[in-house]
């Protein structure tokens, strides 16, 4: 009987070890038959918030600037966050407000700031660019059947390397390589701590192929998989995987197991991208989308931590070089491409090359995004055998380890959070754009201390204006102006004045 392989990353078994800018008022030193006071200026603050098409805050790289009239930049910025940014001491009077991010259209919003301590937020909806076929190829199977002559017949079964066929990026785009490396490490972050685990129907293809490069027949089977993270209290991380309720590698094709997929992106994890050198190629394109591309290459000086084969059980690392696209809006990976650095004569394993793409998955009990494989293709050259072997994910559970914290969001929408102790009382003012014969809509409410209140727009709603006629809305309030956090759900560019200290008016 021949010794079951595992084809797997070492993840999946194994934890790793792994001064303010306006004047204050004062009074001269002269006698006071003669003193003078010098004016404050009235200031307003302005917090600008960038989204994404689907509501989602824009976490990229971007260029935000808010210029007056005469084309002065203001400075004073405050505080930012992920797609925030909190301007104070804004001179009263008008502005434009620019944002630009690479490989989305830009957007310039006009505002004016009209009366002291006014506390308004703009929302900014960046919309990517529309790209045209020009850049490719992009995947290493694309790049391959476009490139490859046909006097390599016998081995285009193979796809193209990482090195061999480089995607073409903008060429006058700036590459902020450590923004990046932050920003995927922070969802890779997110991935572990936030997902306890997934369950999906796993799909799996098999083709032996011939000396030739022709795929023979399929072998076809079909998995119930569960992925189960966990944390150790040294906040090691351990992923393990199961397949109809074991991890027997007899049940795969050829007894040849394929473990770790949904982990190869732990790359980017702050306790594993120490081991790889990256590089940033600048902005492309996947799927018609722009896309940062990043070249990754597994460090000499560093153990291989990532993948191993295991064969009559003794583990083989394999160091691995590769290319991954980022979207530019979330810094989430949408596809991974990798292969052997050299081969492993060791167990006589000529070549492997794997290319897997990413999909959102979608559910209702978790607050984080979650990118999963949704399709898995793997090329594998040992011992003068070949196959080719297609994974396919559907099906998506997500369990989430907090799933009574989940932050519940509706499109379309303003929410309030009162992050006082006590309860407050509020005053909601819409008003609909010039021309459109439609009255202002006002609601008036409560909200709990710690709570969050919800109110919906659209026709027959809690705001009864249709959302493309909004023009701009107003919150009254009677709490201090640290006590409210309000944010708004339009898909199109609003503003939002939130007035605070505001009498209640049924109790004056």
């Amino acid at each position: 009987m021949r010794s079951a392989i595992f084809l797997q990353l070492l993840t999946a078994s194994t934890a790793l070890f792994l001064l303010p800018s306006y004047a204050r008022s004062q009074q001269s030193s002269a006698p006071a038959s003669s003193a003078q006071t010098l004016s404050t200026p009235e200031t307003a603050s302005l917090r600008v918030c960038l989204r994404l098409g689907d509501e989602s805050p824009f976490r990229g790289f971007s260029d935000v600037r808010v210029m007056t009239s005469e084309g002065h930049e203001i400075q004073n910025v405050a505080s930012a966050s992920d797609g925030e940014l909190f301007y104070t001491g804004v001179p009263l009077g008008s502005y434009v407000v620019e944002a630009v991010a690479p490989g989305f259209l830009s957007v310039r919003i006009a505002t004016t700031l009209e009366s002291a301590n006014q506390q308004r937020t703009l929302f900014l909806v960046l919309l990517p660019k529309e790209l045209t076929a020009t850049i490719a190829p992009a995947s290493l199977e694309l790049a391959q059947k476009t490139t490859a002559p046909p006097a390599m017949a016998t081995d285009s079964w193979l796809p193209a390397s990482v090195d061999d066929a480089i995607p073409v990026a903008d060429p006058n785009t700036e590459c902020p390589l450590q923004h990046i490396l932050k920003g995927v490490g922070q969802r890779m972050t997110q991935f572990v701590s936030n997902m306890e685990k997934f369950t999906a129907t796993e799909g799996v293809e098999h083709f032996n192929v011939d000396s030739k490069g022709v795929r023979r027949l399929v072998d076809k089977r079909s998995f119930a998989y569960v992925v189960a993270i966990s944390q150790n209290p040294r906040e090691l991380f351990v992923l393990d995987e199961f397949r109809n309720g074991t991890a027997d590698p007899s049940q795969f094709p050829a007894r040849i197991a394929t473990n770790g997929l949904p982990a190869l992106a732990l790359i980017f994890h702050p306790l594993l991208a120490g081991d790889f050198k990256f590089e940033c190629e600048g902005l492309g394109q996947w799927n018609g989308k722009s896309a940062w591309q990043v070249h990754f290459l597994q460090r000499p000086d560093r153990p291989s931590r990532i993948r191993a084969y295991i064969i009559s059980g003794r583990m083989y690392q394999i160091p691995l070089k590769g290319r991954v696209w980022i979207d530019p809006g979330t810094f989430q990976i949408v596809h991974l491409d990798f292969e052997l650095v050299a081969p492993n004569k060791k167990i006589q394993l000529t070549d492997e090359r794997c290319s897997i793409d990413y999909a959102l998955v979608e559910f209702r009990s978790q607050k984080q995004e979650i990118w999963l494989p949704q399709t898995a293709k793997l090329w594998v050259e040992r011992n003068g055998h070949r196959f080719y072997r297609r994974h396919t994910f559907t099906d998506f559970k997500v369990f989430s380890v907090d799933t009574t914290q989940a932050e519940q969001k509706t499109k379309e929408s303003y929410t309030f959070t009162n992050i006082s102790d006590r309860n407050l009382f509020g005053v909601l003012t819409v008003k609909p754009a010039a021309g459109t014969q439609l009255d202002p809509v006002t609601i008036h409410f409560n909200i709990p201390a710690g709570g969050s209140i919800l109110k919906s727009v659209g026709p027959g709603k809690d705001v009864n204006v249709p959302v493309g006629e909004i023009a701009s809305a107003t919150f009254i309030h009677n709490g201090k102006s640290e006590s409210i956090k309000v944010d708004a759900h339009l898909l199109k560019e609003s503003s939002l004045d939130v007035v605070p200290d505001t009498p209640d008016p049924y109790n004056p």
